[in-house]
């Protein structure tokens, strides 16, 4: 299908999403002055006398009242769909920091509402263990800087909690491409390692993971991460494509609702299951091309195993 197609598709996405296609309504006042009599002198008055605050708030994450910080240890599996030569693994540190918002879910007893943003720093690298290279894969270190989010509904008894979530996050990622091999790898390929090496490119993540708290400021948690790094951003695939998962999203959402309202307790593994399955099917579908729906070439691929430890004050 031709790209006007696909643009077509989007700009109706947004015109639905975004309500740009409200309808003013007119003035059908008839006056001989639209400003005769706007601020006669009891209205100036009172504006004058009233007392404006200027100490203005732009906390983007309001209500967010509890700072939080995360330290985790992976194993970092890097690659791309269509190369014949396979990458080596590597150790992952990484943390995070910012605040927490931990929530009774509808004045449920049992159920709480999660959710955490933050800023990270990832790092995947070889030399975090020691791990030399066999000569025959390509080993690509790795440096994130990104924001992120995490969602979940969980259960929760006096101070303990298990929190089901899923995350998504945005960032920068450097690849170091190292030891790549002579034979066996083709032009192609070690062009396109080329288009990565030692440069910042933009990626989006998602995750989806377990919290185990056993006391209210301290807590372990395990997640399997997904990310993608792209050569190169096309503003309206890549709008489309995740316009197309947001969609999907809201749609579980909403059904999600509906389960909160006839089976409340079946709803934190539902709501993690949902919305893992819809990020997993996705982020294959982009291996292959990297703005599915819509035709794209296969991206820099990383999944990390992870173990954690949070603590929040």
């Amino acid at each position: 299908m031709s790209r006007y197609f696909y643009l077509t598709i989007l700009f109706v996405l947004m015109l639905l999403t975004t309500g740009a296609y409200a309808v003013p309504v007119p003035d059908t006042t008839d006056t001989d002055d639209d400003t005769e009599g706007m601020f006669d002198d009891e209205d100036w008055g009172n504006w004058k006398r009233k007392k404006w605050n200027w100490d203005m708030d732009f906390d983007a994450w309001r209500g967010f009242d509890q700072p939080a910080i995360r330290a985790s240890y992976g194993l970092n599996r890097t690659s791309v769909k269509d190369f014949t030569t396979t990458f080596g693994d590597v150790r992952s540190l990484e943390a995070r920091i910012g605040y927490v918002d931990v929530d009774p879910y509808r004045k449920n007893s049992y159920l709480v509402d999660y959710e955490f943003n933050y800023f990270n720093y990832y790092r995947g690298a070889s030399s975090i263990d020691k791990r030399v290279s066999t000569g025959n894969e390509i080993t690509a270190e790795l440096v994130r800087l990104g924001v992120g989010w995490e969602k979940g509904i969980g259960y929760r008894i006096g101070d303990a909690a298990l929190i089901p979530y899923t995350s998504y996050a945005i960032g920068w990622t450097k690849a170091n491409i190292q030891n790549i091999p002579v034979a066996g790898i083709s032009a192609l390929e070690s062009e396109r390692l080329n288009f990565y090496h030692d440069k910042y490119k933009f990626g989006v993540k998602t995750e989806s993971g377990i919290i185990l708290q056993p006391i209210r400021n301290v807590s372990v948690s395990a997640a399997m991460e997904k990310s993608l790094i792209y050569p190169r951003i096309l503003t309206w695939k890549m709008g489309g494509s995740y316009m197309v998962e947001g969609i999907g999203q809201h749609m579980i959402d909403e059904f999600m609702e509906k389960v909160i309202d006839n089976s409340p307790f079946v709803a934190p593994i539902l709501n993690v299951a949902l919305k893992s399955a819809l990020t997993y099917y996705l982020f294959e579908m982009r291996r292959e091309e990297m703005n599915f729906p819509f035709e794209g070439v296969a991206p820099l691929y990383h999944e990390d195993f992870k173990l954690s430890v949070n603590f929040i004050f």
